[in-house]
């Protein structure tokens, strides 16, 4: 049997009853928690641990460290980006003085990488990468393929970050010396969120079971589009892509019959449960909790087009599982009016991206994610 320690965010401080079960509100690793024996029964034993709660030096010769824990290690407010750095990274070095192997998983939701941390890792995970590798050598504004887009085509987003673009050249470097590191992991098709209240916190950490509800892609619906998503991020190159989806499906001749702003959860998921298509834009990074949501609700999937990522699970294909429309907004138009217009392709890809997803959830795809879990782990 081998072990694996999986070092994780503190979500909340929990009671002794509840506190290893109060993980599993860290969604990432929702999919690691629920193969957790199958994953046992194969020969690798899993510990979930957050920074709060090491063991000293008595930690497992392959370690796990999500990226996400620097929101427990960063204390300040102000921290400036490069006292942020030398506190991940002294965490990080601490961690590879006890262990034999040391896995990062980036979970932050961008396709960018943290060049810094690279020399210290023996692999680097992310959900999303771009495809085009060479990007990596440019400096991209806002870290993001679409922030650098929207910035050059509109001019938007001046001012809205003050660290640094990727790579400077000393982490250029840094890269080209450590890219064979570079992975991927899962994305958040896998993070079954589906909290509505503190009472459904609760439910899910003491429920052992999955229970996936699914929409009925043919049956009638009272709305044509849901875009029920929040829009006012503090950086206007952020919002820019939403906020002119906002503007133009405002304005569209069908916009009575569409579902618009923000509501509460319960209401959110009854409108895509009652919508013929989902519109799903970009936020801090391409793929989007909603992406599932409306493929569960047997909506079809619009989003701006995906063709640039490699991701797993790869349920953006063209199309087929979901419709793609352009990054640039005066598209949107003509796209919008094919895409609105053709029922019979509505179900067919509505229908093909619900199954697609399901079949993620059958024991076959469980055993799927188990044996890729197990591969990213023995690569090493």
């Amino acid at each position: 049997m081998k072990n694996i320690d999986i070092i994780i965010p503190a979500v909340f401080e929990a009671p002794p009853l509840i506190k290893s079960r109060s993980r599993l509100l860290n969604t990432d690793w929702y999919p690691v928690f629920l193969n957790k024996a199958r994953i046992e029964s194969m020969g690798y034993r899993i510990r979930f641990l957050d920074v709060f709660d090491l063991p000293g030096n008595k930690l497992s010769d392959t370690v796990i460290v999500d990226i996400r824990v620097k929101k427990n290690l960063i204390k300040k407010d102000d921290a400036t980006y490069g006292e942020k750095k030398n506190i991940i990274l002294k965490f990080l070095s601490y961690v590879k003085e006890n262990t034999k192997s040391l896995i990062l998983f980036d979970n932050l939701d961008s396709a960018s990488i943290l060049f810094y941390v690279m020399p210290y890792v023996d692999f680097y995970y992310k959900k999303q990468l771009l495809k085009d590798k060479s990007l990596y050598g440019s400096t991209l504004f806002g870290n993001r393929l679409f922030t650098d887009y929207y910035n050059k085509k509109y001019k938007v987003g001046e001012g809205d970050f003050s660290y640094p673009g990727n790579p400077q050249s000393n982490e250029l470097n840094m890269f080209l010396e450590n890219k064979h590191k570079i992975g991927i992991s899962w994305n958040i098709l896998l993070a079954v969120n589906n909290f509505q209240s503190n009472f459904s916190r609760i439910r899910y950490i003491l429920s052992k079971n999955l229970t996936l509800k699914y929409g009925d892609v043919c049956k009638d619906r009272k709305y044509v589009i849901s875009a029920n998503y929040f829009k006012d991020y503090k950086k206007s190159v952020i919002s820019f892509q939403r906020e002119k989806m906002y503007e133009f499906l405002s304005n569209h001749p069908l916009a009575d019959k569409f579902s618009l702003g923000t509501v509460p959860k319960k209401k959110y998921i009854t409108n895509m449960m009652e919508s013929k298509f989902v519109v799903s834009p970009f936020g801090w990074g391409e793929v989007c909790y909603r992406d599932y949501e409306a493929l569960m609700a047997g909506a079809a999937l619009i989003k701006p087009d995906m063709g640039h990522l490699e991701t797993w699970p790869d349920l953006y294909i063209p199309d087929e599982t979901y419709f793609p429309i352009s990054w640039d907004i005066e598209n949107w138009n003509d796209e919008f009016d094919d895409i609105l217009s053709d029922e019979a392709k509505r179900i067919r890809v509505a229908k093909e991206g619900q199954d697609k997803f399901k079949r993620l959830w059958t024991e076959k795809g469980m055993q799927d994610f188990s044996e890729r879990f197990i591969n990213l782990i023995e690569i090493n």
